[in-house]
């Protein structure tokens, strides 16, 4: 199971972060961020849209994507891979990741996890 991806919070997440096959969770921490002098635009709720507003913002998001530059995030966690036991020891290294300037999305921050987390 994936709690957070490269590509959660439009691109901005820093964190990978999932339950692991071999057991635990591993969480992998991006070197590097996406930037744009425009930013990187969420999508919309595909069941608030129409399939074509939402097709033409995700061509949007992905032109800006293709032209942004990779940056060094520059934090003392860059590139580092985690293996945490439980799902509560995973909340609380992304909670310290959090603390450091990581990028992870809130609803990873509170123990215990809502079912919808992630």
């Amino acid at each position: 199971m994936s709690y957070c991806r490269w590509s959660s919070m439009a691109w901005k997440c820093d964190v990978y972060a999932y339950g692991d096959v071999s057991g635990g969770h591993t969480i992998h921490v991006a070197g590097n961020r996406h930037v744009h002098p425009n930013g990187i635009p969420d999508l919309p709720n595909i069941l608030e849209v129409s399939t074509e507003e939402f097709l033409a913002a995700y061509k949007v998001q992905h032109k800006r994507l293709d032209e942004a530059k990779l940056v060094p995030i520059g934090l003392p966690a860059d590139g580092e891979t985690y293996h945490e036991p439980t799902e509560e020891a995973m909340v609380e290294r992304l909670q310290e990741l959090a603390k450091m300037g990581y990028n992870v999305p809130e609803d990873l921050l509170v123990w215990p996890l809502d079912e919808g987390a992630g």
